[in-house]
């Protein structure tokens, strides 16, 4: 609702959540990419049969996650609250 009590213009709201949308295929891409990598890395060493590699792969894909992914994250988050 706009604050004046009429509701909000269809073509505007259309217009707005066409902008988001587009806005958003590009990290909705690289999180399923991200996510990708991870699987093939499992799906490729998981045929060996040999526990150990299974093993390695996903400390690996856990320190990824630790050490890259939650600290850029974090910086996203910080960024976000002093931008706006």
């Amino acid at each position: 609702m706009i604050p004046d009590g009429s509701p909000p213009d269809p073509k505007n709201y259309w217009e707005m959540l066409y902008i988001v949308v587009k806005l958003s295929v590009g990290p909705i891409i690289s999180m399923i990419f991200y996510m990708l990598v991870q699987l093939v890395n499992t799906y490729f060493v998981g045929h060996t049969n040999d526990a150990s590699l299974i093993a390695g792969v996903g400390m690996g894909n856990m320190l990824i996650n630790v050490l890259a992914f939650a600290v850029m994250q974090g910086l996203n988050g910080a960024l976000e609250s002093l931008i706006s």
